[in-house]
């Protein structure tokens, strides 16, 4: 909130991240706002609706005609400086799985789109100079003009796995986290460890696989090795993984139905 007064005479609170509604309720709770009463306030994270993936499905061509590598693992989101971190340990971490496995690390290719808004040819791709430093830039490529939402869910559909890159802000949770639940691929999150994300995939098992930074320290290289090694192999298996059932509570009528509990305490509960 930019304005205190929108922040005091709000009736409800809704945030996708519950960190977020703690740092309001810290800034404002003085005040007494009316968001402050009971079943005010919600984190809601960002839904997925099983009809999107279905709709950008529509007249594709079959992923099961390409047989054998490169085995593509897409990420589409913001890049930049904002994701310089996550990036950069999953590329380090990337470069020492090479050393051991390397026929394994051939076989694959880290495809990043719509990574910088407003980017023209001949500028900066941000996250591909990471991985040059790294010594893995043969392994990435970065398209950094932005895409239409129905084309990210095409690309999502035509990987053979999924990549999630997080911030060094605790409250961040993706926006596009369900919705690459849902595709079932292999899926593998760079994730600050304190934040709410992360905890969704220590919660839910079959979500995926994480690494983790964090505020002082990152992950360590051997245990981040491992749990890379494990998602590229399910990459390069092509495995497939069904998490509708285990997702449910985040799918988008669950979520709708969160939004509209709230707005009926806020409506029951007078001005």
């Amino acid at each position: 909130f930019r304005s205190n007064n929108v922040a005091t005479w709000a009736q409800g609170i809704i945030a996708v991240s519950p960190n977020y509604i703690d740092t309001m309720r810290r800034r404002y709770e003085a005040k007494q706002p009316a968001w402050l009463r009971p079943g005010r306030q919600a984190d809601i994270p960002f839904s997925a609706l099983p009809r999107d993936l279905d709709e950008a499905a529509r007249d594709m061509p079959s992923n099961g005609a390409r047989k054998g590598p490169p085995y593509r693992i897409v990420y589409v989101g913001v890049g930049g400086p904002v994701m310089e971190r996550s990036f950069a340990f999953f590329s380090r971490v990337l470069s020492r799985v090479r050393m051991r496995s390397a026929k394994l690390c051939e076989a694959i290719r880290i495809e990043l789109f719509g990574t910088m808004l407003g980017w023209k040819p001949g500028e900066a791709r941000v996250l591909t100079d990471v991985a040059s430093k790294l010594g893995i830039d043969d392994l990435v490529r970065e398209e950094p003009s932005r895409l239409s939402y129905r084309r990210s869910l095409e690309l999502l559909l035509q990987s053979d796995g999924a990549l999630i890159l997080g911030v060094d802000d605790a409250g961040y949770i993706p926006s596009k986290l369900f919705n690459y639940a849902l595709s079932g691929k292999p899926l593998l999150a760079i994730l600050h460890r304190e934040g709410p994300a992360f905890s969704k995939f220590q919660s839910i098992p079959d979500l995926g696989h994480t690494l983790w930074i964090g505020k002082e320290d990152d992950m360590s290289i051997e245990e981040a090795m491992n749990v890379l090694e494990i998602f590229l192999r399910e990459v390069v298996a092509r495995k497939t993984f069904d998490r509708e059932t285990s997702i449910t509570p985040f799918l988008a009528p669950a979520m709708a139905y969160r939004h509209a509990e709230l707005f009926e305490a806020c409506l029951c509960g007078g001005r």
